[in-house]
């Protein structure tokens, strides 16, 4: 979780955007950072199982 949470701030900081397929999250709105949360949770979670 910690490297979720870091992942999430380094992008913040930088102000970067996170494109997933063809639609783009608008990191201003709550909801499109909660998924951008689920995105890095499940990236560290499949990382792990590997």
């Amino acid at each position: 979780m910690y490297e979720a949470v870091t992942t999430n701030a380094n992008l913040a900081a930088r102000q970067t955007k996170v494109q997933v397929l063809d639609s783009v999250l608008d990191r201003s709105r709550p909801a499109d950072e909660g998924v951008v949360h689920v995105m890095a949770s499940l990236a560290v979670w499949k990382r792990a199982l590997l």
